[in-house]
């Protein structure tokens, strides 16, 4: 299958990027190194196209023999088939993540490809590189931080499970003022839609985010959690419990001198209001 999207094509059809081959065939400058496993491999590399008064930043993630296998897949499909489908659903729903640009998936002597390709946002760092700057006045990231766990709740109110909510797969508008959220979501492989959103998923991905973010300690992370329950939900308190067990339970498994002070100081979060 093969997906190009319209607001882009004709940008593709200037640098003859049309089709899988043209893709595939880019240079292997690798953003990140590819992953290697189950005799397959995927891996990130970026592309720029110039333009008349910049360049335009493309991600193209390829991947061969990386599959997943599900009922209604039992021969196999690429992750990055479920990344792309995530894509298309998110911005169905006005939940901002990269703009999609391409995706197509071929086999090749037996061995199924793919490639998927987004829009690199300018202006944008992840929550983690964000939280570190010490240059940004601390008011300032509570005031972003409450806005950031409304956008978290709006990814959760439509059913959707992140999955892997780490700070790094949050981006952060830095361009953009406190007070206007600016929250992007990325590395959607593991993203699951449900038919009901329980304070259980809810609670499994803010407590992932808040044992790998160091830098939500000391009270961010009360500031984060006050915007995703800003309406006072009636399950807010089964809410609080099930990250505070799920969090408590992770410190336990960790070895001594080991994990993150976001884990240890968030281990009984307050109620946020």
């Amino acid at each position: 299958m093969e997906f190009i999207n319209p607001a882009y094509q004709e940008l593709l059809a200037r640098h003859r990027l049309l089709d899988f081959n043209a893709f595939w065939s880019l240079p292997e400058d690798w953003y990140e190194e590819p992953n290697n496993r189950r005799r397959g491999w995927s891996g990130v590399s970026i592309h720029r196209l110039p333009l008349a008064e910049e360049a335009l930043a493309l991600f193209v993630k390829r991947q061969e023999n990386h599959n997943f296998r599900s009922p209604t897949h039992p021969g196999g499909r690429p992750t990055f088939y479920k990344e792309f489908r995530q894509l298309l659903a998110l911005k169905q729903r006005q939940i901002t993540t990269p703009p999609l640009v391409y995706y197509g998936e071929r086999r090749r002597h037996g061995r199924r490809q793919a490639v998927l390709a987004t829009i690199a946002l300018a202006g944008y760092c992840s929550l983690d590189a964000w939280l570190a700057d010490k240059s940004i006045p601390a008011g300032e990231k509570s005031d972003r931080l409450e806005k950031i766990g409304r956008q978290i709740r709006k990814l959760h109110d439509h059913r959707f499970q992140h999955r892997a909510l780490y700070g790094k797969h949050l981006l952060v508008n830095r361009e953009l003022p406190a007070d206007a959220g600016g929250l992007a979501f990325i590395d959607l492989e593991k993203t699951r839609r449900w038919p009901l959103m329980t304070a259980r998923l809810r609670a499994s991905d803010l407590a992932q985010l808040l044992r790998h973010s160091p830098a939500l300690s000391g009270g961010f992370d009360r500031d984060l959690l006050r915007g995703y329950c800003h309406d006072r939900p009636p399950w807010e308190e089964k809410l609080l419990v099930r990250i505070e067990e799920r969090l408590a339970r992770k410190n336990r498994r960790r070895p001594p001198g080991e994990g993150s002070t976001a884990g240890q100081d968030a281990a009984t979060p307050k109620a946020p209001g």
